[in-house]
């Protein structure tokens, strides 16, 4: 029921007016006004380059409201997991090339190169080769160097290594966790359309590569009465990657790009910015140097204030002076299930409610907790 998203999102703990904590009166008050706009349809549109956890999110977003899961959903998943295991051990071998590394493989791209090609299923002796090969202390030396590549590394790689047993054997079920878990390019423009109670959700994800792009115009405009709010998510490990398309071009500076392309377009609606990836970004800066994509980071290697940083050079790209008021901001782990049903009702709420500013509080995470409410202004980029 609705009644779950006016609790989770307006509780005393959770609402803030001008940097204190809501009074019970405040809270009930606010929660009348929500009931006024509650079952209105909600549609949220999420752009952004490749790589960003979009059909991730629009995954978890299907698991967690479609009861029961639908096994055939997560069937159809079988074929594209059997081909991220496969094609993931071919990105290990391009990673070696590129670090020059690739003298110290030992014949292993041979033998992988031998494998066959084709259907997949009920070859779990594939399998067993490919992770025998992974298992190989040779390939272990470079998959510790991974976050070193300018391309992305198979996210998920040891999972599937862990798991995919199963996805080659037919007897064998793919589960909810799989799906999140696989890899798939995201072409076109996909709907994802659920209930939560008896509130209808519209979620749109859009294609990232460049030849993508031109259809997103498709998406830009909607006369409907439905409260809406446009997405753009930001891959936070891309920053020392460069793009598929144009291996000249880093991915971080071209989300940037394409970011203030995007706000300046839909300024007449709220659009968010998610990051994303936050676990491998916590993992990677400890080892990979920010100032490598940005001389101008002065700050330590540490999750804070690398993230700070990040989120500043794009807060610089919105076009403040021209009718942008506000751009709610939150980071999150798209592999975390809680995270990301607290950032879709956290969506729905700002979809649905004609905020003022003022009532909106920055509230900084820490240690313990990274699934940030942010509401940036003007007055707060340094």
């Amino acid at each position: 029921m609705m009644r779950e998203k006016i609790a989770l999102l307006r509780s005393r703990e959770d609402m803030f007016i001008g940097g204190r904590r809501a009074t019970w009166k405040e809270v009930r008050d606010y929660n009348d006004s929500a009931r006024e706009v509650e079952h209105h349809p909600v549609h949220i549109r999420n752009y952004g380059c490749g790589e960003n956890g979009k059909r991730t999110f629009d995954h978890q977003t299907r698991l967690i409201y479609e009861d029961p899961v639908n096994d055939y959903f997560l069937e159809n998943f079988r074929g594209c997991l059997q081909d991220n295991v496969y094609d993931g051990m071919a990105a290990i071998f391009r990673m070696a090339k590129e670090l020059h590394l690739e003298d110290t493989i030992g014949g292993l791209d041979r033998r992988y190169s031998q494998l066959p090609v084709g259907d997949f299923d009920g070859r779990t002796d594939i399998f067993t080769a490919i992770k025998d090969i992974f298992e190989d202390d040779r390939i272990q030396s470079i998959w510790q160097r991974r976050f070193e590549s300018s391309s992305a590394h198979p996210y998920n790689y040891e999972y599937h290594m862990a798991n995919g047993h199963r996805y080659f054997d037919k007897k064998q079920p793919i589960v909810p966790e799989d799906v999140i878990r696989s890899r798939v390019k995201m072409t076109g423009i996909i709907e994802t359309n659920f209930m939560i109670g008896q509130q209808p959700i519209q979620i749109t994800s859009v294609g990232g590569q460049r030849s993508e792009r031109k259809k997103w115009i498709h998406t830009f405009y909607d006369k409907s009465n439905a409260a809406q709010i446009d997405v753009f998510f930001v891959n936070l490990s891309e920053y020392n990657h460069t793009l598929y398309e144009d291996e000249r071009t880093n991915r971080m500076e071209e989300s940037i790009r394409l970011f203030r392309d995007v706000i300046a377009i839909k300024r007449e609606r709220p659009m968010a910015l998610i990051f994303t990836f936050s676990d491998v970004f916590k993992e990677k800066i400890v080892r990979i140097n920010l100032k490598k994509t940005f001389p101008e980071y002065t700050g330590e290697l540490e999750f804070h204030p690398a993230l700070e940083f990040i989120k500043n050079q794009f807060l610089k790209a919105v076009p403040w002076d021209q009718g942008v008021e506000v751009v709610p901001i939150r980071v999150i782990n798209t592999l975390n299930r809680h995270e990301v049903k607290k950032t879709l009702l956290w969506l729905c709420h700002v979809a649905m409610m004609n905020v003022d500013p003022s009532q909106l509080h920055q509230e900084e995470a820490n240690d313990h907790r990274q699934d940030e409410i942010l509401i940036e202004k003007k007055s707060s980029i340094r």
